[in-house]
């Protein structure tokens, strides 16, 4: 176990810096967005928040609306190229634990879904232009009278700039949140290949006789077949649900799951509050298919077999 969890240390921290780039993207893309609601404002005579009526803001709705659809597709656009390059470092990663651990056997990556994949693009899109309606949303606040100081405009004021530094971290949030997904399908893709090659490969191995030796016979998919297991990071950023789900093992197909008792229990010891899980709640447990879990989660999904425990 000592080689895998070296190996989960090395591969958490070469998707961090990898989720950072993107997030850097995320921030650079918001603040072109934000400086361009900023303009649509002014050159509509709002410069202050005191100048924001239901009267002078009604006019200004369509261009708003208008740049959030520019910028959710701004946003899938240039980020596609950096969740692909997650995504293939994904696989990248799933193909270093199998050779790790299976010198003898040839696994190749899968290839990637089309671009165009009508599912993929609709979350990302759905995805982008939700954070990026928050101004529109706001401006429509506004005009009906009500929260004009939510509105980002030039001279800003204090409540103003909380409600910038608020959606620039949503951006990030986003950004982070949509590249580990992106990762653990991959992960979960590659696995779930991984255990086709192998029963494949069982079905065409030739029957042995009942009473022929056979030293160290190779386990088949059946009896060993691959896992996905969650590997956290273990730190005071730890999220309770994190503490919980470390080590916890699916078969494909199947939810992982995680104590609600348990993790009101790390939470109370973490002295931290249970908020901010993305994942299902049915009855007493946390439910998902792929991470990740919780908002901030650094979690990921690895490869695993029975026998690579011995």
């Amino acid at each position: 176990m000592a080689r895998f969890d070296d190996i989960a240390a090395e591969q958490a921290a070469e998707t961090d810096r990898a989720v950072a780039r993107i997030e850097r993207r995320a921030r650079a893309l918001h603040e072109a967005y934000r400086r361009e609601i900023i303009a649509a404002l002014v050159d509509a005579g709002i410069a202050s928040s005191a100048e924001v009526t239901p009267a002078s803001i009604a006019p200004v709705l369509p261009a708003l609306q208008a740049i959030a659809d520019r910028y959710a597709e701004t946003m899938r656009r240039q980020l596609a190229a950096d969740l692909a390059s997650v995504s293939e470092l994904a696989a990248g990663h799933v193909l270093a634990v199998f050779r790790e651990y299976e010198p003898g056997i040839t696994h190749d990556a899968e290839p990637e879904p089309p671009a165009d994949d009508p599912v993929a693009a609709f979350m990302v899109t759905r995805m982008w232009r939700q954070q990026a309606g928050d101004v529109e949303a706001r401006a429509r606040v506004a005009a009906s009278g009500h929260l004009p100081g939510f509105l980002l405009v030039r001279n800003a004021t204090a409540v103003e700039a909380s409600a910038t530094s608020a959606m620039q971290a949503r951006a990030r949030m986003v950004a982070d949140m949509e590249a580990r997904r992106v990762y653990s399908e991959r992960v979960r893709r590659e696995v779930e290949a991984a255990q086709a090659r192998a029963v494949r490969r069982d079905q065409a191995a030739p029957a042995l006789e009942p009473d022929a030796p056979v030293a160290n016979p190779p386990p088949t998919a059946a009896a060993d077949p691959y896992l996905l297991r969650i590997a956290e990071i273990f730190d005071n950023r730890n999220h309770p649900i994190s503490r919980v789900l470390h080590g916890k093992i699916a078969r494909i197909g199947e939810d992982f799951t995680a104590s609600v008792a348990e993790v009101r229990t790390q939470a109370a010891l973490m002295k931290k509050r249970m908020g901010g899980i993305v994942w299902m709640q049915r009855g007493g447990q946390f439910v998902g298919r792929t991470l990740p879990a919780h908002y901030a989660d650094r979690g990921r999904i690895m490869p695993w077999r029975a026998s690579w425990e011995k």
